[in-house]
């Protein structure tokens, strides 16, 4: 086969178990001790290299079918030895920074438990004087608070938690409703049209003992007038 048509043949790099980088650097290691002038000689008798990943991680040397003799083969046991130590403490300080980020969203969970506890009280705390500045002491609906529940209809109800949601009381919120609906309604049996944000109300039909009754006219829909004829 030709030489330009021999497919490439490509080694993998080396990839870090812990980060997965392809970067390494060649560290030599040897065993140290103090000397007479008070600095540090190595007294090994050959220096280990090893590679070294970017984050820190040592990658562990193939040491199969090394014959050197007593002194080289007892360096070779200790370095290997004291490599297993320092992979051990490593691992033990990623176990440590996994548990440290998994326990801080636990934490701000009971922070964020303990401030709503705590506004909880200071909720209670403002209702007791607004009930004891209150006329209606035992009026329903919390004007220091939005209301929590949802409206049972698209109707009066919806009108009445969106006025809650304005600082009105449930009571308040439920009467103003009313006196909305009735007005309206008063409207329509007399025969006249109602205006509204929503559009233009009134009446098809005739009069049934002096009222107006029949169709409701709004927009251009037509729908039932209700049982007020």
């Amino acid at each position: 086969m030709p030489e330009s048509e021999r497919p490439n043949r490509t080694i993998p790099p080396q990839t870090c178990s812990a980060c997965g980088s392809t970067w390494f650097r060649e560290a030599a290691f040897h065993q140290w001790a103090p000397d007479s002038r008070g600095g540090w000689q190595p007294t090994t008798f050959m220096p280990q290299t090893i590679l070294v990943c970017l984050c820190g991680t040592p990658v562990a040397p193939r040491l199969g079918g090394v014959r050197g003799g007593r002194t080289p083969n007892l360096e070779l046991s200790q370095f290997v030895e004291s490599l297993d130590q320092a992979q051990k403490v490593l691992d033990k300080r990623r176990r440590e920074t996994v548990k440290q980020k998994a326990a801080k969203p636990a934490a701000r969970r009971e922070q964020v438990q303990a401030v709503d506890t705590a506004l909880a009280k200071v909720e209670w705390t403002l209702g007791q004087l607004q009930a004891g500045n209150t006329a209606e002491r035992r009026s329903p609906g919390r004007t220091w608070r939005l209301p929590r529940r949802e409206a049972e209809s698209k109707g009066r109800d919806y009108l009445a938690v969106e006025l809650q949601k304005r600082g009105f009381t449930f009571r308040e919120a439920r009467k103003m409703v009313k006196t909305i609906f009735e007005v309206m309604q008063e409207a329509l049996q007399r025969g006249e049209k109602v205006e509204t944000p929503l559009g233009e109300f009134g009446v098809v039909g005739g009069l049934h003992h002096g009222r107006a009754c029949g169709l409701v006219e709004y927009s251009g829909f037509t729908g039932s007038a209700g049982k007020w004829c």
